[in-house]
C-alpha cells in the first residue's frame, strides 16, 4: 500500500472533537515517544447534561498545624484546581457557584438595586442559569513534628599556604588537604497527612450522575535530613496529597489526556529509525513506503511505519500497517499492541463527535427580559 503523498498532505491539526495528539520533548534517548491522546470521560455519557459545571467544597481540617487560613485557601484552591482542569480540556464549562444558588442571585440583585451607579448605567441580573453541581467532601489530618538526630558528615579542610612573590598573597595547599568524618547535629522536619476525599455530581436535572469516594490519601516526607527544601505550606500539602483523587475525578466525567509509551523498533531500516528519533514523521513515512514497497518487508519496518502514521494521528492507515504486521507475524506483541491501542483511539475519537454533537444541539439561549 502506498501513503506518502495522501500523507504529506493530512498532515493539520484537528480542533474539537478529533483526538490530540502532543508530542514532549526532543530527545528519546531510551527509543521510545511519550505521546498524550485525548480521550472520552470514563463514566459520563452525556456532557451537555453536566455541562456548565458548578462546584462547591466542603474541607474538615485536623491536626497539630492547621489554622482558619488553611481552610479557607483549602476550599478555594480545591474548587480551583478542579475548575482549572475541567477549563484546560475545554469540553466542560465552570461557572461560579452563585449562578446555582438562586437565594444567592436574590441578593445580588437587591444589592444593586440600592446602590446608584455612575454614567448612566443600570445593571440587571439575569435569571439564574441551568447548571450541574459538583461536590466535593474533603477531610484531611496534617501532622508537623521536628526532632534532633545526628548524621555522618563528611568535612574538607583545605588549608593555604603562602606565595613566595613580593605581593602578599596565597594559594590553597592540595597536598594538605584531608577529609574527616564526624556526627553533626541536625533538626529533622516530618509531615504526615491522611485524608478522605468523596465526590457527588448532579446533572442538570438535580439527579447523581457520578459519585465515588477516595479513602486512603496521603502525604509524607522529611526534611532537613536527605531533602533539604523549605517545609510546604498546609495548603501545598493538601495539594499534593488530592491530586491523584482530582485526575481521577476529572477522568471519570470529562474528556482527558491519556499518555502512551510508543517504542521505536530498532531492528528497522536504520535512516528511518533515525528520522523517527528526530520526529521527522513526514520523511520517515516517505521512507518507509519506499521501503514497504519493494515487497517483502521486515515487521520492524512495517512497525515503525505504523508508530509514525499513529504518532501524527493518521490512526486508521496506522492500523492498516498493524494489521499487516499481524499478517507477517500474527503473534508478535508488539503489533497486537499496537492494534488495541489505535482501535482504542479511533472509538475514542467517535465517542468525542457524539458528545460534541450532544453538547452542540442541546445549547439554547435565554431571552430575558431586561435583552
Amino acid at each position: 500500500m502506498s501513503y506518502p503523498n495522501v500523507i504529506a498532505g493530512r498532515i493539520q491539526l484537528l480542533l474539537g472533537v478529533i483526538t490530540l495528539i502532543i508530542l514532549t520533548g526532543c530527545a528519546t534517548p531510551d527509543n521510545r515517544l511519550q505521546v498524550d491522546y485525548l480521550m472520552p470521560p470514563r463514566e459520563i455519557a452525556d456532557l451537555s447534561s453536566i455541562s456548565p459545571l458548578s462546584i462547591a467544597a466542603k474541607i474538615t481540617l485536623t491536626g497539630n498545624a492547621v489554622s482558619e487560613y488553611d481552610l479557607k485557601s483549602a476550599q478555594n484552591d480545591l474548587c480551583g484546581r478542579i475548575a482549572a482542569q475541567l477549563n484546560d480540556e475545554g469540553f466542560c464549562k465552570t461557572v461560579d457557584v452563585l449562578w446555582g444558588d438562586s437565594s444567592g442571585v436574590d441578593g445580588l440583585q437587591q444589592l444593586m438595586k440600592q446602590k446608584k451607579f455612575p454614567h448612566g448605567y443600570d445593571l440587571y441580573s439575569a435569571s439564574e442559569i441551568e447548571s450541574a453541581r459538583l461536590e466535593v467532601f474533603l477531610e484531611a489530618d496534617i501532622k508537623k513534628h521536628k526532632k534532633k538526630t545526628e548524621r555522618e558528615a563528611e568535612l574538607t579542610y583545605l588549608p593555604y599556604k603562602r606565595d613566595k612573590s613580593d605581593i602578599p598573597s596565597s594559594s590553597p595547599n592540595y597536598e594538605r588537604a584531608r577529609v574527616k568524618k564526624q556526627q553533626v547535629e541536625i533538626t529533622v522536619y516530618t509531615v504526615d497527612a491522611t485524608g478522605k476525599l468523596q465526590a457527588v455530581l448532579y446533572d442538570k436535572s438535580g439527579k447523581i450522575a457520578y459519585q465515588k469516594e477516595f479513602n486512603s490519601l496521603t502525604y509524607h516526607e522529611q526534611y532537613g535530613y536527605e531533602k533539604i527544601a523549605a517545609i510546604p505550606v498546609n495548603s501545598a500539602i493538601i495539594a499534593k496529597m488530592i491530586m491523584p483523587a482530582i485526575d481521577q475525578i476529572i477522568a471519570d466525567i470529562s474528556p482527558h489526556t491519556e499518555s502512551r509509551e510508543i517504542e521505536i523498533n530498532e531492528d528497522g531500516n536504520k535512516k528511518t529509525v533515525l528520522l523517527l528519533k528526530a520526529h521527522a514523521y513526514t520523511e520517515a513515512i516517505k521512507l518507509l513506503d519506499e521501503i514497504i514497497s519493494e515487497g517483502d518487508p521486515k515487521i520492524a519496518d512495517v512497525s515503525n511505519m505504523a508508530i509514525a502514521l499513529e504518532v501524527i494521528g493518521e490512526y486508521q492507515a496506522a492500523s492498516d500497517f498493524w494489521q499487516q504486521g499481524l499478517e507477517i507475524d500474527k503473534s508478535n506483541e508488539v503489533a497486537q499492541l499496537g492494534m488495541q491501542r489505535v482501535e482504542q483511539i479511533i472509538n475514542a475519537k467517535k465517542e468525542l463527535q457524539k458528545q460534541k454533537l450532544r453538547k452542540a444541539n442541546s445549547f439554547k439561549r435565554k431571552i430575558y427580559k431586561d435583552q
